[in-house]
């Protein structure tokens, strides 16, 4: 259940005042991450018959921190709100393309992980939004990451065929704006509320640069849950339904 990021907005948009940057990131990831729970501006009343783009932008897991929350119909943009401060329970994953500007070569030479926060995890109330949107692609690297390790260091596989990956020991691929690199990832805590990025290390014409995922400005944000954490599913479309499992509040 992913949701489109854009990443790296000042590499994306030319600006006057600093050239365009040669790497651009653009994505998906979990929808408790940045941007993903924005949802729409525009006021709403009741939810049509089908559900509409904005509840496709908000469907997925998310993790709402507390545990004493009113069940009550909510609209899309009451929806968004709520979910706003949510994290991505457990594990945060996602999707996302590195491609050269036209005319720049660039070499990826490393992946890091940086922690911006990393708390024991409070209660939360885990939150699934229907229907889920689809979209998923090509996958060629891998990063899995333990955001509760002493060394959160991304583990990298590259895809060698459908049903084959293999580790990666020391990371470097070139990247041109007709052959990108695709990478997805997953990260998880099972102890703590962790607000995290990517830091990409990478060289063109022989300078060193860094890009970030999600971007320079945002970060990934993971809480772990507890076993028996309330659970509550919104299903839109139909007036704002609410099932209440787990432990949650009537």
């Amino acid at each position: 259940m992913t949701a489109w990021v854009t990443g790296l907005p000042n590499l994306l948009v030319e600006q006057l005042s600093e050239p365009a940057q040669p790497l651009t990131v653009t994505g998906t990831s979990s929808p408790g991450s940045p941007e993903t729970a924005s949802g729409s501006s525009e006021s709403a009343g009741k939810h049509p018959a089908q559900p509409t783009e904005e509840d496709c932008d908000l469907a997925g897991v998310y993790a709402v921190p507390g545990t004493r929350y009113a069940i009550r119909s909510r609209s899309t943009a009451d929806l968004s709100a709520w979910l706003k401060n949510a994290a991505d329970p457990d594990v945060t994953s996602g999707d996302y393309v590195l491609q050269a500007r036209a005319g720049q070569t660039v070499v990826v030479t490393a992946f890091h992980t940086v922690l911006i926060k990393r708390v024991p995890a409070p209660p939360a109330t885990v939150v699934t939004v229907f229907p889920p949107c689809a979209g998923a692609p090509l996958i060629f690297y891998h990063a899995s990451v333990d955001l509760d390790a002493a060394d959160p260091t991304p583990k990298l596989t590259k895809t060698v065929n459908e049903t084959k990956r293999v580790p990666v020991d020391r990371f470097e691929d070139t990247v041109t704006n007709d052959s990108p690199l695709v990478l997805d990832f997953e990260a998880s805590s099972a102890k703590y509320d962790v607000t995290w990025k990517f830091r990409i290390d990478y060289t063109v014409d022989g300078q060193s640069k860094t890009a970030w995922i999600p971007d320079a400005t945002h970060a990934f944000h993971t809480l772990a849950t507890r076993t028996d954490a309330p659970a509550l599913t919104y299903t839109p479309g139909t007036g704002g339904m609410w099932t209440a499992r787990k432990g949650a509040p009537s």
